[in-house]
């Protein structure tokens, strides 16, 4: 499943010019350091990379947590998810762009 969502986001990137942006849930790690424990896919971490290298995406780093999603235990996993990646057109056109987090309550609470 992830080998084809890896895919169909490889065949769109083809088929966009200019500036752009994806933001998301990508349910991949990339390193070890995304996760809080040992266990770790390399094979997968490589398919999500070489996916990156490919279509030339810039990951916008997030300046101020290291992980994104926790399972909420009393011994948490916790593991960086959401990710945040530009072209190089958009680098260009928009070279300060920058990611931080909000609590889930500021989420919330600006729909209104």
């Amino acid at each position: 499943m992830k080998k084809e969502f890896l895919s169909e986001m490889a065949n769109v990137a083809d088929t966009i010019s200019g500036p752009w942006i994806v933001i998301g849930d990508f349910n991949l790690v990339r390193d070890p350091s995304d996760k809080n424990t040992p266990s770790f896919d390399a094979s997968e971490a490589a398919l999500f990379n070489d996916l990156i290298n490919n279509i030339g995406w810039i990951e916008i780093p997030l300046s101020d947590r290291s992980y994104t999603w926790s399972n909420k235990q009393a011994c948490p996993t916790l593991v960086r998810l959401d990710r945040c990646f530009v072209n190089d057109a958009w680098d260009a056109l928009f070279p300060n762009t920058s990611l931080s987090s909000l609590t889930a309550l500021h989420l919330t609470m600006s729909r209104f």
